[in-house]
């Protein structure tokens, strides 16, 4: 994994426009809420629909990929009520006066999670380099989450962290040596299949490798 072993790793959240009413999940119904399909984000939303029981059907999502604009849409709250954004537009969002409608880390579940992926043939083919790239990628991760003030200045600037809540901002921290489980791979194969996107959900020992 990359970031999501745990809920507070890559923090979502769906926020509504500072001079919406929207405050509450159920009020997203009837919403505009910007999104990317057929993304991470999208799963995101149906995930965060069928936990907390809002229609899927009554929310109108509107197609919106460039975070930036989707960020300064749902500010202006004119087309877009609400948004679905990652840490830190999220945090950036909710400085500018955004509410907070749904924060994932307070969900029953641990929906978001991001990923390292080889390819087949890097894994089989080129072994041992794929095993010294995991094995740079874990150590990156340890020195990050024990020494994060030295290297701030880095995050902020690969994170391209806003000014505004650049002050407030911490080093973002991860898990090292962490693999998704069968629960969250079998959750989004499936949605993938339900989507269209793929012909059949792949394995989970199809999707996982143990690279040492």
């Amino acid at each position: 994994m990359a970031l999501g072993a745990v809920p507070q790793e890559g923090r979502f959240l769906v926020v509504s426009s500072p001079n919406s009413s929207i405050t509450t999940p159920q009020q997203l119904a009837g919403a505009s809420v910007a999104i990317s399909e057929n993304t991470m984000m999208d799963y995101l939303m149906n995930q965060y629909e069928q936990e907390l029981g809002i229609p899927t059907a009554e929310v109108h999502t509107v197609q919106m990929p460039n975070l930036a604009l989707r960020t300064e849409a749902v500010l202006a709250g004119k087309d877009i009520q609400a948004a679905i954004l990652p840490d830190p537009l999220a945090a950036y969002a909710v400085q500018q006066g955004a509410h907070v409608v749904i924060d994932d880390t307070k969900l029953q579940k641990n929906y978001s999670q991001s990923v390292v992926i080889l390819t087949q043939d890097m894994i089989e083919k080129h072994h041992d380099d794929a095993a010294h790239f995991l094995d740079a990628y874990n150590e990156a991760i340890e020195k990050l989450d024990s020494q994060p003030d030295a290297y701030r200045d880095m995050a902020m600037k690969k994170a391209n962290i806003p000014a505004a809540v650049a002050g407030s901002y911490r080093t973002p921290s991860y898990t090292a040596h962490a693999l998704p489980t069968k629960e969250e791979v079998s959750r989004i194969m499936n949605w993938m299949v339900q989507k269209g996107l793929l012909p059949k959900a792949c394995s989970y020992d199809e999707m996982v490798a143990h690279v040492q």
